[in-house]
């Protein structure tokens, strides 16, 4: 595989891309765990509530995440939230494109939110589990 980088796609350029993301948002609204449908992503990028992030080869797009800041009285954090297509080795090495762009905006802290087996990939970056969210479904 060619090198991966890592593009912001802001909302204004969201139509030009959209023809070579939109299957991405099927995946990243896939893993959602219901609570969002792609037009609900969709919905965070234009509104500006969430920054898509595309990762590339010199071919193509073969991933994409959304981010977005949470104030909190005394810190920024940003928040990983969405990502699909690639593997995770491909998006575990993208990390610290992710860390430069969160420390750019002030945040304190990176945080990303998914399945357990992040929390394996990530603990050698420098992450740590940091709360656990139990959920029962009514």
């Amino acid at each position: 595989m060619s090198d991966t980088r890592l593009i912001a796609i802001p909302a204004p350029q969201l139509a030009e891309a959209w023809p070579r993301v939109s299957h991405l948002f099927d995946v990243m609204a896939a893993t959602c765990g219901g609570r969002q449908a792609v037009r609900d992503l969709v919905g965070l990028v234009v509104s500006g509530h969430a920054q898509l992030w595309a990762s590339a080869t010199d071919q193509e797009i073969i991933g994409t995440a959304l981010t977005e800041i949470q104030s909190y009285p005394r810190q920024k954090d940003a928040h990983l939230f969405a990502a699909g297509g690639i593997g995770a080795k491909e998006c575990i090495s993208l990390i610290p494109h992710f860390e430069d762009w969160a420390r750019d905006q002030g945040c304190a802290v990176l945080k990303v939110s998914g399945r357990d087996g992040w929390d394996r990939l990530l603990k050698p970056r420098g992450f740590e589990r940091a709360r656990v969210i139990l959920e029962k479904h009514l």
